[in-house]
């Protein structure tokens, strides 16, 4: 018989201990793909939208590539105050190359999106959507992986 009736036993309290952790366990894996998600969400407009800006640039430009994100202020992502990622771009024979980055600091992880266009402005366009996760920004890049449409 209990001393106190009020009070749980060893056992009932490492019973919970282990529920719990286990719905934790659970939970986590799903937690992180939501959140994965929302990062793309994030991104991919953002990333689109510089395309077009750069684009719009280019022809208004007659055929010269803006030189940097500065150069396309209204459209620039990275001023946006709360920013979580820091958007690149380079121009190199008529391929456009966008990235957006990423370190998440709960897992330390970094995230990218990264957008390339071939030909661009021309009858020819081909856009293709990497992503990526890695320890490190070079680790996140050497490991991008192509997606579909």
């Amino acid at each position: 018989m209990r001393k106190n009736p009020k009070s749980f036993t060893l056992l009932e309290l490492l019973v919970v201990i282990i529920v719990v952790g286990i719905l934790a366990g659970l939970a986590l894996p799903n937690y992180m793909e939501i959140q994965r998600k929302s990062y793309a969400a994030e991104a991919w407009p953002n990333l689109f939208a510089l395309l077009d800006a750069i684009k719009v640039y280019n022809i208004e430009n007659e055929g010269s590539w803006p030189s940097s994100l500065d150069a396309l202020a209204a459209q620039n992502p990275n001023s946006k105050v709360g920013a979580k990622f820091n958007y690149t771009f380079s121009v190199d024979s008529g391929i456009v190359l966008i990235s957006a980055l990423m370190i998440d600091t709960a897992t330390g992880l970094c995230y990218g999106y990264i957008l390339e266009c071939n030909n661009c402005n021309q009858s020819t366009e081909e856009i293709i959507r990497y992503q990526c996760k890695g320890v490190d920004k070079l680790d996140c890049l050497d490991n991008a992986n192509q997606l579909g449409g």
